[in-house]
């Protein structure tokens, strides 16, 4: 296995010879990513959205120079990028990371693209508002016992915000209140797509959305979803990967991970809960989650969805297997590790089982929609790997260029 620091890029189209000229004209990833604070080319602000029915506001961030949503018409954006926070709700980051990566573009194409970070709070986090919404994640004092599922769940599933406040929402809800802020063509005339983009516990948020997202279902624009290294995948039923023999404590090796050939069967599980549970199964639902299983078939629109699976080739460790290594905080729950052993292979493990679940030997429309691109060199790291060629591929190849 290998693994480097330091990403150089090495883009296979001609728009290589205009990612090396902004490239060189800007801070090199390296750079970028060695800052312990934002990198100082990010010119970030933010400010509140109110939802006005609901009497709640949560913080965003943008650009600048663009202004917020509602400071003048954007004429010349063609592209939202929506950016979910990871586990350490550091959405100012993410925020960075992906304008990093889309200043790699020439002027003219990233200038197109207006970048939202939503920062989604648990009940840990400082509020600034009185009516900031949070959710219980942890399900901590506040808990509403009768209301386990959708509390539990928090904003990684879809949760319903605290119960303080009367009026709860899905933090899935604060997504479909960004996309209908798109869909305005009073403030963006000229946007055509709507791309959604997310590391690790971001990454879990966008597969997931990507599945159940109500405004997926109904909106007229083109949506694009690009989950980087998530600890987990959603199964569409009790079906689980049968993991590859551990060979000399090799539990994850990234050279054969994406060739092994994965069959898939029902588990035998001591898992203390249901593994087939809302976040790795669809039991179990949050209230948003059964709404739109009720009125729509996700199932059978995931495989027409236009998803980028972008995964670091580093990303194999596993802490319960190896006690030297770091896993940044990886799902080793009993229902997490039926779908394998690290982020890499599960990534892998779940594309396969994708591929059979919907038959791609008669029906290829999941591969004709979406992709596993494996991003080399790159471990469990949000900068580096949206910093990479294949992340700009994997953002904007047939939307922008």
């Amino acid at each position: 296995m290998k693994y480097h620091t330091c990403l150089y890029f090495q883009f296979f189209s001609f728009f290589s010879f205009f990612l090396i000229l902004n490239f060189y004209f800007s801070l090199s990833t390296c750079d970028i990513c060695e800052y312990e604070n934002l990198p100082p080319n990010c010119k970030q602000s933010s400010d509140y959205f109110l939802i006005e029915e609901k009497d709640l506001s949560f913080e965003y961030f943008f650009l600048n120079s663009q202004g917020n949503f509602f400071s003048k018409v954007h004429e010349e954006i063609t592209v939202g990028l929506i950016v979910i926070q990871g586990g350490g709700r550091y959405a100012q980051e993410m925020f960075c990371y992906l304008q990093n990566s889309t200043n790699q573009l020439p002027m003219a194409l990233s200038s197109q693209v207006y970048i939202v970070a939503p920062h989604l709070l648990d009940s840990t986090d400082e509020r600034k508002k009185d009516n900031e919404v949070f959710w219980d994640t942890n399900g901590l004092k506040k808990k509403d016992l009768n209301d386990i599922t959708n509390t539990l769940n928090g904003w990684k599933g879809g949760g319903l915000s605290t119960i303080e406040y009367p009026n709860r929402i899905s933090s899935y809800y604060v997504i479909d209140y960004l996309i209908t802020q798109f869909e305005n063509e009073m403030n963006f005339p000229n946007l055509n797509t709507i791309l959604i983009a997310g590391h690790s516990a971001g990454g879990q948020v966008v597969q997931r959305y990507a599945l159940v997202g109500n405004k997926t279902m109904t909106t007229n624009k083109r949506m694009r979803f690009v989950p980087a290294n998530p600890s987990t995948f959603v199964y569409f039923n009790q079906l689980r990967p049968n993991l590859p023999e551990i060979v000399n404590n090799n539990y994850c090796d990234n050279e054969t991970i994406p060739t092994y050939n994965y069959t898939f069967s029902v588990p035998k599980t001591n898992c203390f809960i249901d593994y087939n549970r809302w976040l790795y199964g669809l039991n179990e639902q949050p209230q948003y989650i059964n709404y739109t299983f009720t009125h729509f078939n996700p199932l059978e629109q995931y495989q027409s969805k236009n998803i980028m699976y972008l995964q670091g080739e580093g990303d194999v460790c596993n802490s319960r297997l190896n006690s030297t290594c770091f896993d940044n905080g990886m799902d080793k729950t009993c229902m997490g590790e039926l779908t394998g052993r690290c982020r890499y292979q599960r990534a892998f493990a779940y594309y396969s089982f994708l591929k059979q679940f919907y038959n791609q030997d008669i029906n290829n429309t999941l591969i004709q929609h979406q992709q596993i691109i494996s991003v080399p060199n790159i471990g469990h790291d949000a900068c580096r790997i949206f910093s990479s060629s294949q992340a700009i591929y994997s953002l904007y190849k047939g939307i922008l260029y």
